[in-house]
């Protein structure tokens, strides 16, 4: 409920300046966009460095096709980018701390349990560099009592207020059973492990699908080629030369190595999330597993790979450079990906329109 509730807003206030269904559709989807707008843009304010990583990944037409939708990855998506854009601050101060909190309670308000991970980077900052009132472990503690709190009231409310309703059962029907899932992975290991591997490997590890919208249902074939390459190209451009004296006193290795690790065990759990819980038992693949997921991802492994560049290509590149000129870059990208989508929903593929 909470996280729908900017899409929510955008509905009832088109209702109640009389426009219909249609209107009520595109109110809620101007309001979720401005949501995504407002963080995303709180995020880049307060990132310290890495901001072409960021604005690459802002920029997606994928990320944006989410903010401008009806789902609430709309603000989950901006809130992802805005804890990791507060792991680029070299002093976290009792502000810096309070808004990564509220964004990692909100996070589990729309995805619980899983999100629990994001209570960790806490620790990633160094004990010289924590300014905030209280120590990072209370903080921590907060984060995660706050998050199980309202996961709980969530889940209380669900069963209180919704019980008149019938369950919606998942894709796969009764052979989607967590308990039978669970105990199949505990007693075939080697197995599930193999599902996994052949899931990302026929689904080009999902960074080979960022022109897929939808979940199987919009394919579209250029974009989902050049989304690496814009990756690729953000990376280069985030592994600028610095402009500030003091490098080395950043904690690079803890920081941009704690986020990758964050972001492969991330992408573990959620496939083992929807393995368990949407798969039916014993499958050879995972059902509903999809490229979104893995957009902060990509945006937390992104400044792990700036830093290999840096040391391996050395780029004569300027950090305000490269920060001027990622926006257009990325803004035409994401010009051009509004227009496919365009002719894709309203004209018809190429190879329709001309068949």
């Amino acid at each position: 409920v909470i996280p729908s509730r900017p899409g929510a807003v955008g509905r009832a206030r088109a209702r109640l300046l009389g426009f219909g269904a249609l209107g009520c559709l595109y109110g809620g989807r101007i309001v979720n966009l401005l949501a995504y707008t407002l963080l995303s843009a709180l995020a880049l304010a307060k990132a310290e460095r890495y901001r072409p990583a960021f604005a690459a990944i802002m920029l997606l037409p994928m990320s944006l096709f989410m903010g401008a939708s009806l789902s609430y990855d709309a603000t989950l998506l901006g809130c992802y980018y805005l804890m990791l854009a507060l792991l680029t601050r070299k002093e976290w101060d009792t502000q810096t701390a309070g808004i990564y909190t509220a964004a990692c309670i909100f996070v589990n308000i729309a995805k619980p349990y899983l999100n629990l991970l994001w209570v960790l980077p806490i620790f990633l900052v160094a004990k010289r560099e924590w300014h905030a009132k209280g120590r990072r472990p209370l903080w921590a503690l907060g984060g995660f009592g706050g998050a199980m709190a309202v996961t709980l009231l969530t889940e209380w409310y669900g069963t209180a207020f919704r019980y008149n309703y019938p369950i919606i059962e998942r894709q796969g029907g009764s052979t989607v059973n967590g308990g039978e899932q669970l105990a199949f992975v505990l007693r075939n290991p080697l197995r599930t492990i193999a599902a996994f591997w052949g899931t990302l490997g026929e689904n080009d590890f999902f960074i080979g699908q960022l022109g897929l919208f939808g979940w199987k249902d919009l394919p579209i074939s250029f974009l989902n080629l050049t989304g690496p390459l814009v990756l690729l190209l953000a990376a280069l451009l985030a592994a600028a030369q610095q402009k500030r004296v003091d490098v080395d006193a950043f904690p690079t290795r803890r920081r941009v190595g704690g986020a990758a690790l964050l972001a492969l065990v991330y992408a573990a759990g959620a496939m083992a999330a929807m393995y368990i819980t949407y798969t039916p038992v014993g499958m050879v693949r995972i059902v509903g597993l999809q490229a979104r997921y893995f957009l902060c991802v990509w945006l937390a492994l992104l400044p792990a790979l700036a830093v290999l560049l840096r040391k391996t290509i050395c780029p004569a590149i300027t950090e305000e450079k490269a920060e001027a000129a990622i926006t257009p870059l990325c803004a035409c990208y994401a010009v051009f990906g509004a227009v496919l989508l365009f002719q894709h929903y309203f004209v018809g593929p190429v190879y329709v329109v001309y068949a």
